[in-house]
């Protein structure tokens, strides 16, 4: 009796103990899977209605803020701002003497948009071309968008671009009345959609889309405003100053205001007016802060160079800190995780930011060999 029940409780024991340990041996075997497991989560959470645009943009919490990606942006920023200034350079200079003849060039578009948008009641009014300028601006960059406008939300998309833009456009025709009104009262003229700032605009929309770049770069208006007298350089330099650092101040607020929308736009069965204020907000910062980045370039006929001119300083920081912010959070990450940039995507790519030196080399070839034609001319008359 004694022998029968000792070996029944000692023999269960032992072979239930190694198995218990096999158990805890196994235990780490899945640990890899939590570890894997927040990747996949990440690509499909998206919500189909939502607009690919504002899908792909990073929100201020998204951003990798280690010091290697920082690095990585930094020197993108600078390379960008080289690649930049260079053509800008030789423009300049190849303008310079034949300031008159440019802008002659640019006379016979104002000239035809202005018998286009003429028969408009009240077209001059600034009101008016303010909402010509928006609904253009929307119109056009709303293409950028890769299923627009057949896909799912392409009318909230598009009702969202018309809000970002329209708050953009504000800004800058707020600061010039603001500013001229301050500072040369006396000052007149009138704003006018510009016909060259359309076909950019167009042009950027189709290099973005061959490029698979989202969200491309984008200009924060159409249209312009035309002084009937030439603005001092003072005047001239505080309004870009004025007008580029609110937007700078515009495009950060949309950008941290758009934190709680993105969480709720990108889950499925988000209402209409979640992804209208998604698209709005998306489109504001990134207009706002790419008008800065692209806008502040201190080209002839850009507003850059009037700052330029003015206070180096100040425009040196401003056009930094916008280009470090587009090459941190939109260039970099779209270099690093687009699979489409690859071959013609990178080729296309390539072009989008080469667009300038080819602007510059012609426009210098021209009028050297204009200039040069000019000199023979003198001297077979002479």
């Amino acid at each position: 009796m004694v022998v029968t029940p000792t070996p029944n409780p000692v023999s269960e024991p032992a072979p239930h103990h190694k198995k218990a340990v096999k158990h805890v041996k196994a235990a780490p075997v899945p640990r890899p899977a939590p570890i894997a497991a927040p990747a996949s989560p990440a690509a499909p959470q998206s919500n189909p209605d939502r607009s690919t645009f504002a899908d792909r943009l990073l929100a201020p919490t998204a951003i990798d803020l280690s010091a290697e990606n920082l690095g990585e942006g930094g020197m993108l920023a600078l390379l960008l701002a080289a690649l930049l200034y260079l053509p800008v350079t030789i423009f300049n200079k190849a303008t310079e003497k034949n300031h008159e003849v440019v802008k002659r060039w640019f006379a016979r578009p104002r000239a035809w948009f202005a018998a286009v948008f003429g028969w408009i009641p009240f077209a001059k009014h600034p009101a008016i071309t303010l909402a010509v300028g928006v609904v253009a601006s929307a119109g056009l960059f709303s293409f950028i968008e890769p299923g627009f406008p057949t896909e799912e939300g392409a009318l909230q998309y598009l009702i969202g671009m018309v809000i970002g833009f329209g708050l953009v456009s504000l800004v800058f025709f707020t600061t010039w009345r603001l500013v001229l009104h301050r500072l040369e009262p006396e000052g007149k003229g009138h704003w006018q959609l510009y016909a060259p700032f359309i076909v950019l605009a167009a042009f950027l929309v189709i290099m973005a889309r061959l490029a698979h770049f989202i969200p491309g770069v984008v200009l924060g208006t159409v249209a312009e405003y035309e002084p009937a007298k030439k603005l001092s350089t003072r005047t001239a330099g505080i309004r870009v100053a004025t007008t580029y650092g609110a937007l700078m101040v515009l495009g950060l607020a949309a950008w941290f205001a758009w934190i709680p929308v993105e969480h709720a736009a990108s889950e499925e069965g988000a209402s209409s007016l979640t992804l209208i204020l998604d698209s709005a907000l998306a489109i504001t910062f990134v207009s706002a802060l790419e008008s800065v980045a692209f806008g502040l370039i201190p080209m002839k006929f850009l507003d850059g160079n009037d700052l330029f001119t003015w206070h180096k300083g100040l425009w040196t920081a401003m056009w930094g800190a916008a280009l470090v912010w587009f090459s941190v959070v939109i260039l970099h990450p779209a270099l690093s995780t687009y699979g489409e940039l690859t071959g013609t995507g990178a080729v296309w790519f390539v072009l989008l930011f080469s667009t300038l030196m080819v602007i510059a080399l012609s426009t210098w070839a021209y009028f050297k060999l204009r200039d040069a034609r000019l000199a023979r001319a003198k001297e077979s008359t002479t």
